[in-house]
């Protein structure tokens, strides 16, 4: 039987598109892995203790709160994750603009009719 490999300590949104992207999830032991309902309990726990105001066009506040109310969250909480999401993009761009400039490029991917593949050389 194999052994398998202990999942890996990733402390970043793009570290973990990359490894899941990358990996084949039937080679990790996922018996230690946290569900998803306990991890976002535990980061919903943390201390949040910066506050910022925010001031609003009274349209976008609207748009706000009804979409927070259609995705049954917390207005706060919707605010939170749009903003975690865009620093995790911006990051994540950062990362792809250092990888441009050091010369080494991402291999083009093509798109055939059953799936994604590396363009031929």
């Amino acid at each position: 039987m194999k052994k398998l490999k202990k999942l890996p300590r990733l402390t970043s949104d793009a570290q973990a598109e990359n490894w899941l992207m990358r990996s084949d999830m039937t080679e990790y032991d996922w018996s230690t892995a946290i569900p998803a309902k306990q991890f976002w309990a535990q980061v919903e726990d943390q201390r949040k203790d910066k506050t910022i105001s925010l001031r609003l066009p009274a349209p976008m506040q609207a748009a706000v709160r009804d979409i927070s109310q259609k995705m049954n969250t917390p207005v706060q909480r919707y605010i939170r994750q749009a903003i975690e999401e865009k620093l995790a993009r911006d990051a994540s761009l950062k990362i792809m603009r250092a990888v441009k400039s050091s010369g080494s490029r991402p291999q083009k991917i093509v798109r055939t009719k059953t799936k994604l593949q590396p363009e031929a050389a």
